[in-house]
């Protein structure tokens, strides 16, 4: 409103948490970028942004920057990690940025699976992550009958990669390279050119039930792309080779 103050940025540092009861971060600093709204903003930290910080009103959150060994986690049991992170529009459908120090630095890992590389941005508006550079994907492909164990199996590639969670899909690229260890301990290597990973969303387990997603959650539910997702099937080309190898009782 017209003649109040409004405080435009609020830095946080030293072993900071923040949570708003269904998500938190933790990182080593903590800025919040602010603009002035009309609704009153969510309050998406506990220990710096709270109605305890003098001038915040009614201040839209519009950017949030988390450096230094940065761990978000969301109440599905998601969890980022990074060197930094930065969420941008924060108040709306938000843009995040992941980012480490080399490869694998950064991650996003889900109940079933865990996206890894040097890079990992994520729009909410499309619900995709863009990998740019080389990265790994790991996880587990449902078992076929009850009572079964799942089937580990791990991604890499030197290319780039886009996980669309709405489609249920990851498109990789370049040196690709995919592994599965069945039962009996044979592991199944196959490399190629490209390859598409169908994805589906796990069924609710008795420990974590099904759970209604919040729009506009930020920062965490917005990197919880893979959240609660496992392996349906893969598809792979360009200069196929295959490659099963069972290892004996010396392994």
């Amino acid at each position: 409103e017209r003649g109040q103050l409004y405080a435009n940025r609020v830095e946080s540092t030293g072993e900071v948490v923040a949570s708003d009861g269904k998500q938190s971060l933790a990182a080593d600093a903590l800025t919040m970028d602010l603009a002035p709204g009309k609704q009153p903003s969510r309050k998406p930290v506990a220990n710096a942004a709270d109605e305890g910080v003098a001038g915040m009103g009614n201040a839209n959150v519009q950017t949030v920057t988390a450096r230094g060994n940065v761990r978000a986690t969301s109440d599905d049991g998601t969890v980022a990690a990074a060197d930094e992170m930065v969420v941008r529009d924060a108040s709306g459908k938000p843009d995040v940025t992941l980012t480490g120090r080399g490869p694998g630095g950064a991650s996003v890992s889900g109940r079933n699976s865990t996206i890894a590389s040097q890079s990992i941005r994520y729009t909410q508006a499309d619900g995709r992550a863009v990998i740019p550079g080389p990265g790994t994907l790991s996880g587990v492909q449902a078992a076929d009958k009850p009572g079964e164990a799942p089937t580990p199996f791990t991604t890499t590639w030197t290319g780039s990669a886009v996980l669309d969670a709405n489609a249920n899909r990851v498109d990789v690229k370049e040196g690709v390279r995919f592994e599965t260890v069945d039962r009996e301990g044979a592991v199944s290597t196959a490399t190629g050119k490209t390859l598409t990973v169908f994805l589906a969303d796990a069924p609710p387990s008795a420990t974590r039930p099904a759970r209604q997603r919040t729009p506009g959650r930020a920062p965490t539910e917005s990197a919880a792309v893979m959240g609660e997702k496992e392996l349906k099937g893969v598809t792979l080309d360009g200069g196929v080779e295959l490659q099963s190898v069972l290892g004996d009782s010396a392994g």
